[in-house]
């Protein structure tokens, strides 16, 4: 039995390593250290033993046992790649430097910096709050009144467990991993170039993307690196700390090796464990840096569909199934890890997609396995039946009808949206009124539809060259025609699920990670195209031309500054506070925007002993009086002078200052965005007709007080 077993695995070993190729460049390398460093983080955090240079250690032990196990040869020249590569990419770092080190707390960018630090003063995902761990029942009680509102301690920090005073930030953990890992090489205020080192890694994706689509034009893909890399979305969210930039190199180098796997198949007739190990690496690190993996099950049951189809030989139908089984086994366990260690994200991404599946749902559960294992058959006996060729026509028609009519459902929808936010009460009561009056503007509404600003972000005559192809999906290769498949369907889920962008750049970012660089992709096939006719060949070098400067127009003012609160105040505010002192909060109830913008960062970023006061005047509270004793120092910080209060000695005032960008007024954003006020004076304050170009800041002054009672 033992020698059996010894002999299948001697068996495996070698079939590893025959289907292994020699030689193995430094880029594979690279993805290959990302990969394991992010398999070795996310295991550390689950067991409540992170730390980034355990990560960083273990991660690289790893990927040098796969390299010698295998004993690929490295190999330093990459016949890929020229020097206009590094062109494109100095071009890609002037217009990303420098990323934003955005702390600010009440959305996502600046709690993924918190949530980094968090990672490795807890070990784990949880967070104890260290201020309420410590307190009796009675100053939790008003503890709890300053600082719970509706089971979050400040929006996007959910209260797990009364007793243990643990929280969670509920977001996606590899992002924020990333962030601690450069932080804890770099320093603190340069964690947010992990954004910079994956934006890079995402232009070099879609360089091989459009060499390897285009077969190995480099032209091509050097004109989807380009388009990429001026791209103004893609610019600004190379500095904006959310998942967006992240992810989209993570599938992109997915797809990328996906790609190179079936060539493998097709051209040598053998199985690449190179390209098959990282593909999957690549979309195992996408589950768990966006939950969104789940969406892409119809368009990878389409790759299956389509393998059972048209491929002829077994042995490739047989390692494409392959591939996609260990493909779903991987989602299936960043399911489980969301579950039991994030279960409110699990809750509220995977359960909210259940429940639309309405009653009774393993019901209609079955029935969909049912109908997708019937049309798998109805696939298999086509192939079998039908010649080839004459199958591939017929099924390149079909799709070309269906590209052009899900362009007619994309434009349907968005009328639609427009016509329900602009000339109905449907959205009223909402954010997209209350907060962003957004509603009864008309035919204004357009603007703020997905199609619109996918044609923004584009270009018009980028998504008019994007249409024009869709009348040519015959003349096009299987692997350009699944690409064209890829936008149109997730073109018509956002304009379906996620119809608005209800301001820029903020909102137009569930545009980044499939429809805009993917469409710029596309288009960069027929602009890259060598046309014989040389009105044709003159039309498409202006229309390369224009792309690029109207790219260039909107991603050269992000120059002018920084997005998000600036870091001069927490230097001044440390200049007075150490981390052995206790902070209380009591903004006006006019100011409640920073004062949860506050708190994040005081709290999970410096890790100061802070607590929000529903009144000034509970520094009096017996309770509390209590507690200061156990603090080097008690500081108060407030939103208007309080010198005639007792026991209070005035300190410092500090400027709060937030930039952003815009195509507004100055004071209507300020009064919006940073004092948390509403009122007709900011009717339409994001004015998102056009891509922002206007740098704004506005400021409030906060007072900083010692407090000795």
């Amino acid at each position: 039995m033992i020698e059996k077993i010894n002999t299948q695995i001697k068996m495996l070993i070698d079939f590893i390593r025959k289907s292994s190729p020699k030689n193995i460049h430094m880029l594979e390398i690279l993805l290959l250290l990302v990969s394991s460093i992010s398999a070795v983080a996310l295991i550390l955090l689950a067991l409540e033993l992170y730390d980034p240079y355990w990560s960083l250690f273990i991660g690289i032990i790893i990927s040098l046992i796969i390299l010698k196990l295998f004993h690929f040869k490295i190999v330093f020249r990459d016949s890929r790649f020229s020097i206009v590569i590094l062109l494109i990419i100095f071009i890609a770092l002037f217009l990303r430097f420098k990323p934003y080190i955005y702390l600010s707390g009440g959305q996502d960018q600046g709690l993924y910096i918190s949530m980094a630090t968090q990672f490795e003063e807890q070990r784990g995902i949880y967070t104890i709050d260290t201020v309420r761990e410590n307190l009796d029942d009675k100053q939790k009680q008003i503890y709890d009144e300053g600082m719970l509102t509706e089971g979050s301690l400040v929006p996007g920090v959910a209260f797990i467990d009364a007793e243990s005073s643990k929280f969670l930030m509920p977001f996606y953990p590899l992002h924020s991993v990333w962030l601690n890992v450069f932080k804890s090489i770099l320093g603190a205020e340069n964690s947010v170039y992990s954004l910079t080192f994956f934006s890079l890694l995402s232009i070099f994706a879609f360089y091989l993307l459009g060499y390897e689509i285009s077969n190995k034009k480099r032209f091509v893909g050097y004109l989807s690196a380009l388009l990429l890399s001026v791209n103004p979305l893609h610019v600004f969210f190379s500095k904006f700390p959310v998942t967006e930039i992240t992810a989209l190199a993570f599938t992109a180098f997915g797809f990328y090796y996906l790609i190179k796997y079936y060539k493998f198949l097709k051209g040598e007739g053998k199985f690449n464990l190179l390209y098959f190990l990282l593909s999957l690496a690549m979309f195992n690190c996408f589950f768990y840096t966006r939950t969104s993996g789940l969406i892409y099950l119809p368009f990878f049951y389409l790759l299956a569909w389509t393998t059972l189809l048209f491929e002829r030989k077994r042995f490739t139908r047989k390692s494409i199934f392959t591939y996609l089984l260990f493909l779903l086994a991987l989602l299936i366990i960043s399911a489980i890890y969301y579950y039991k260690y994030l279960t409110l994200l699990f809750m509220s991404y995977y359960l909210g997609i259940s429940s639309r599946l309405g009653t009774p749902k393993l019901l209609i559960f079955g029935t969909i396995i049912f109908a997708l294992c019937f049309f798998l058959m109805v696939a298999n006996e086509l192939r079998k039946r039908l010649d080839g060729e004459k199958l591939l026509q017929i099924t390149k028609k079909l799709i070309s009808i269906w590209t052009i009519l899900s362009m007619v459902l994309i434009v349907i929808f968005n009328l639609y949206n427009t016509y329900k936010l602009g000339f109905t009460d449907t959205y009223v009561g909402i954010p997209f009124d209350t907060w962003w009056q957004m509603t009864n503007t008309e035919w204004r509404a357009f603007k703020y539809t997905a199609l619109y600003n996918t044609i923004l972000y584009i270009s018009p005559f980028g998504f008019l060259l994007y249409v024009y192809q869709l009348f040519r999906i015959k003349q096009k290769s299987l692997t350009q025609i699944l690409l064209f498949i890829f936008i149109s369907y997730f073109f018509l889920f956002t304009s379906y699920l996620m119809p608005f962008v209800s301001y820029h750049f903020y909102y137009a970012r569930y545009l980044l990670t499939e429809i805009v660089p993917f469409m710029l992709l596309a288009t960069a096939q027929i602009m890259g195209s060598r046309f014989k006719n040389k009105i044709l060949r003159m039309l498409m070098y202006f229309l390369v031309a224009f792309s690029i400067l109207y790219s260039l127009f909107f991603s050269l003012p992000q120059l002018k500054g920084e997005e998000g609160a600036h870091i001069q105040f927490y230097k001044d505010f440390d200049e007075y506070v150490n981390t052995t002192d206790l902070v209380l909060i009591s903004i006006n109830e006019d100011y409640s925007w920073p004062s949860n913008e506050l708190m994040t960062p005081l709290k999970f970023y410096f890790n100061f002993p802070t607590m929000r006061l529903k009144k000034t005047d509970y520094i009096y509270k017996t309770e509390l009086i209590n507690m200061y004793e156990d603090y080097s120092d008690v500081y108060l910080l407030v939103s208007q002078r309080i010198d005639s209060y007792r026991g209070v000695e005035y300190v410092k005032s500090l400027q709060y200052e937030q930039s952003f960008f815009s195509r507004c007024n100055e004071k209507h954003l300020y009064t919006f965005l940073v004092a948390g006020k509403s009122s007709q004076e900011t009717k339409y304050p994001f004015c998102n007709d056009l891509i922002p170009t206007s740098h704004n800041t506005g400021s409030i002054e906060l007072y900083l007080y010692r407090v000795d009672l």
